[in-house]
């Protein structure tokens, strides 16, 4: 079926799918509903049923991946499925979502994979889509459309509006001169005074206005954090870390800030729900469920976090992850290649072999050397000697 406004053509779902078995080894300002934009949906509600199934947050995780086998056909491994997707290799621009992703086949058509089925979204190639976890954005036809759960809707005309976005959360400022947030379905009117900056984590929307006011929008609540000139900040999920003007420390959590130092930090860096910090006497920190705890007194090499998980190379050189409250030494070297997803480390050892932190548990992925590896979500995607494809999903080797 063709619509007229989109171009979107619904193609057969691929039928050489197989399931591989496992080896065996506030002032909040009152929000408005999106406009109605009937005229931008297609023609069926195939699709709207695809995007709801989707987007059901009891059924949603990232158990997703996709790779080319040694004779360069296109394959996507879904939740324990591999699925061959095109026979020849011209596929390129691969974006991925949550368990979603779009592709360019080798007609230059842009496709959607989602829920086992392929959907040719345009008859030519379209570098228009910015996918996040649980939506996905559009820039095209001089609008900005958002596609999430059974909603098909035109956010803004214009594409050069400044925006920003996160894994459920959009903001931007509008043409009208509001300050705009779209989460959950909606789109909030948050407020019409002149923004500075904004930043967004995934759920929430952190904003200084000209004035010198530090919000936080979080689940389309607005809040007030600060009246005070602040130097920095960062967001995360329900929380914001800032430095005031006299060098202070606070975190916003819970609905108020408490002050966590008298110094600014060295460095910090901030996730879903925790932040971590080299304090001003090289203390080595963590905050996790509104508790600042040391995990040594010295700085380490490198650390990032990704969601909920942070990973760390010490003083000395050896691999750590901090996940769900606790701090696992996972080797005593620094590995050449280490990938994180939230709950997720996987790394190459010593003797080029593969390894995980996968979700509280240490694992051997691969007993082989491997000649590469990558990580989407849950997914780990590795080959070995003559490009054999291997994966390795929620404690199941494929």
């Amino acid at each position: 079926m063709k619509d007229n406004n989109h171009s979107l053509y619904i193609a057969n779902a691929p039928k050489d799918s197989k399931k591989i078995s496992p080896q065996s080894h506030n002032p909040s300002i009152p929000s408005s509903k999106l406009e109605d934009s009937s005229h931008f949906a297609p023609r069926t509600s195939h699709l709207i049923i695809l995007f709801f199934l989707l987007f059901a947050p009891d059924l949603f995780a990232q158990n997703i991946a996709t790779f080319f086998d040694r004779r360069q056909r296109f394959h996507v491994f879904d939740n324990g499925i591999i699925t061959q997707l095109e026979h020849a290799q011209e596929v390129r621009d691969i974006r991925m979502g949550g368990d979603f992703f779009i592709y360019t086949d080798p007609l230059d058509q842009t496709v959607l994979y989602a829920n086992g089925e392929k959907e040719v979204l345009t008859l030519f190639r379209s570098n228009s889509f910015n996918l996040k976890r649980y939506f996905w954005l559009s820039r095209a036809q001089g609008a900005m459309v958002v596609y999430y759960g059974d909603e098909y809707k035109k956010l803004t005309l214009g594409m050069d509006v400044e925006y920003m976005i996160g894994d459920s959360v959009m903001a931007y400022s509008d043409f009208d001169n509001y300050f705009k947030v779209f989460y959950g379905g909606e789109l909030l009117d948050v407020t019409n005074e002149e923004i500075r900056n904004f930043k967004v984590a995934d759920n929430s929307v952190g904003f200084m206005t000209e004035g010198e006011e530090l919000y936080i929008n979080s689940q389309g609540i607005t809040n007030l954090v600060s009246t005070d000139y602040v130097k920095s900040y960062e967001i995360g999920n329900n929380f914001m870390v800032y430095v005031n003007e006299f060098d202070e420390l606070y975190i916003y959590d819970q609905g108020e800030s408490k002050n966590f130092g008298t110094y600014p930090p060295k460095s910090y860096r901030v996730g879903d729900n925790m932040m971590a910090m080299v304090n001003h006497r090289d203390e080595f920190q963590v905050y996790w469920e509104g508790e600042l705890q040391e995990l040594a007194p010295t700085p380490p090499q490198t650390y990032r976090i990704i969601d909920n998980t942070l990973q760390y190379i010490d003083e000395r050189g050896f691999l750590n992850v901090f996940y769900q409250g606790k701090n696992h030494v996972l080797e005593s070297y620094t590995p050449k290649q280490i990938k994180v997803f939230d709950g997720i480390v996987a790394y190459t050892d010593l003797d080029g072999k593969l390894k995980a932190f996968y979700e509280g548990e240490k694992v051997q992925v691969s007993d082989m050397i491997i000649k590469q590896f990558s990580l989407n979500g849950r997914v780990i995607v590795y080959t070995i000697r003559n490009d054999e494809t291997r994966i390795f999903h929620d404690g199941n080797h494929y």
